[in-house]
């Protein structure tokens, strides 16, 4: 339950990060693209027009004193483009062999002769590297070429370096307020999620508390029934029927030693002692006692421990998952079923499968049985006698050891689960099962 509530916890944290996020980067993207083709098609416009007027956008007769416009009569764009953006502009009439024949400007030239030249060199090598005439951008300089036929060419020029560079810085405070917004919406969101599951965990802690003391008060009755039992059975030896009393109560009692070891860990976290230990030692003393069982039962049990196994762990708490995962292998196959149990190291990983034969587990159970209480098949369940409790446990000493367990299946044919433990010591030799 308590890992259930922090999946909650982050998965409302992942989500609500994650809508805030793609909303804003949909704003940002949309505001940048938009003034970035906003940009490119200004300049196009602008850039055909002047090319169409042969690198003029002014009439002639209307330019005066060396381009300079008289103060009372300032000159009108047909399409009213913004002067102070397009300043930067000119034309040049270039040859076959790419010698400039000629220069038009409508505003004194900003630049020299051999800058008019450089610029001019870059967009014969754009235009020469493309193979395309028409428009184009190289160094942040947009031109326009229009043949003029017997290998001249009229190639007009604007510079919007210094607009490029203010989309450029634009894009890259973009991000930056991205970054910033997805790490502020991540500690409010963070802070909210604590809100939103506080009441599922005020819940949660009083079922610890209830499965606790609720335990705590079976133990006493369950121990005076079964004195009184072995009481009775001296003077009723073979009795069938104290006899059944006698099973109802063992099972009762691991019932309450399962919820109170669950509940345990839980509400008083228990520790749990690292060592080095053999896991190899640990599996097969766990898995050998079963084979009488098997024998009994008519199953066949297969033992493939490799050798020197050796990892941090807790040897009690491992040898109880070995067994809770035998003896549900046994529990769950038929008659004649085939029993696998291989221990073996992978990628600095202890791995432990237990393998059965039988009618195996459906798509929807690989998970749900993992759950407390969870019993998949209530009618095998009572015939075997099991509450649903013992993946649970094991489940959470594969979490504690900071390992895995899993279970596959083919349905109608076998079952199989895997414990993945690293074998590596860890830095601290305490951790807690939750």
């Amino acid at each position: 339950m308590q890992s259930t509530l922090k999946k909650l916890r982050n998965r409302i944290v992942v989500l609500t990060v994650l809508v805030e996020a793609t909303t804003l980067f949909a704003i940002l993207f949309i505001l940048n693209y938009s003034l970035k083709m906003q940009e490119q098609n200004l300049v196009h416009s602008f850039l055909i027009e002047l090319s169409a007027k042969d690198g003029r956008m002014f009439e002639r007769e209307k330019i005066e004193d060396e381009h300079l416009f008289p103060d009372d009569e300032p000159p009108t764009f047909d399409k009213n483009f913004d002067l102070s953006s397009f300043r930067e502009y000119f034309s040049v009439e270039t040859d076959e062999i790419g010698r400039i024949l000629r220069v038009e400007s409508d505003f004194p030239l900003i630049y020299t002769l051999n800058e008019i030249r450089s610029m001019v060199a870059l967009v014969i090598d754009d235009v020469l590297k493309d193979g395309d005439f028409g428009d184009g951008i190289t160094h942040g300089i947009r031109y326009y070429v229009r043949p003029l036929g017997n290998g001249h060419h009229l190639i007009s020029v604007v510079n919007r370096r210094g607009e490029y560079l203010t989309l450029k810085r634009l894009r890259r405070m973009s991000v930056f307020v991205l970054i910033i917004s997805i790490f502020v919406s991540f500690i409010i969101s963070f802070a909210v999620s604590l809100l939103i599951i506080r009441p599922a965990q005020l819940v949660f802690n009083r079922q610890k508390e209830f499965i606790a003391d609720a335990g705590h008060e079976l133990k006493t009755p369950i121990a005076v029934i079964g004195a009184n039992l072995d009481v009775l059975e001296s003077d009723f030896s073979g009795n069938r029927w104290l006899g059944y009393i006698r099973a109802e109560n063992e099972r009762m009692g691991k019932l309450v030693k399962n919820l109170l070891y669950l509940a345990k860990n839980d509400y008083v976290k228990t520790n749990i002692h690292f060592a080095q230990i053999d896991f190899s030692a640990i599996v097969k003393n766990a898995t050998l006692p079963f084979e009488s069982v098997f024998f009994e039962q008519e199953k066949n049990l297969k033992i493939d421990v490799q050798k020197s196994i050796l990892l941090f762990g807790d040897e009690l708490q491992l040898k109880q998952v070995v067994m809770i995962l035998v003896d549900n292998a046994l529990k769950n196959s038929e008659k004649g079923a085939d029993v696998f149990v291989r221990a073996f190291v992978d990628e600095k990983k202890a791995i432990l499968k237990v393998k059965n034969t039988g009618a195996g587990i459906s798509k929807n159970d690989l998970e749900k049985i993992f759950e407390r209480f969870y019993r998949g098949d209530s009618s095998r369940t009572r015939k075997t006698g099991g509450y649903g409790l013992g993946l649970s446990i094991a489940r959470a000493i594969a979490e504690a050891h900071k390992g895995t367990l899993f279970a596959e299946s083919r349905f109608g044919e076998w079952a199989e689960f895997t414990l993945s433990i690293p074998i590596r010591s860890p830095k601290k030799r305490k951790f807690f099962i939750f």
